[in-house]
């Protein structure tokens, strides 16, 4: 058998307004899955034995991430965060 499925996720509201800095985040995109997967199942020894192998591949496009802004100053301390492909 063989499969191709996509998928997207779209950035929430909340996402595009950082607080802290009053600032925009414009340039945020939604993320983007492909996925392909080949394989095979069945039975040998009479149907004594069944088996199911299976190969897939993922791809991941404009991935959102939480980026941590450290406190001024301070390397353990996080001062906000915000998110970015």
């Amino acid at each position: 058998y063989a499969s191709y499925s996509a998928g997207f996720k779209a950035p929430v509201s909340s996402y595009f307004f950082i607080p802290a800095t009053g600032q925009l985040n414009t340039g945020l995109r939604p993320e983007r899955g492909d996925q392909i997967e080949i394989g095979t199942k069945g039975s040998v020894l009479g149907e004594r034995l069944f088996y199911e192998l299976a190969f897939f591949n993922i791809v991941y496009n404009d991935k959102m991430t939480a980026i941590a802004v450290p406190l001024s100053g301070s390397t353990t301390t996080t001062a906000y965060t915000y998110v970015a492909n």
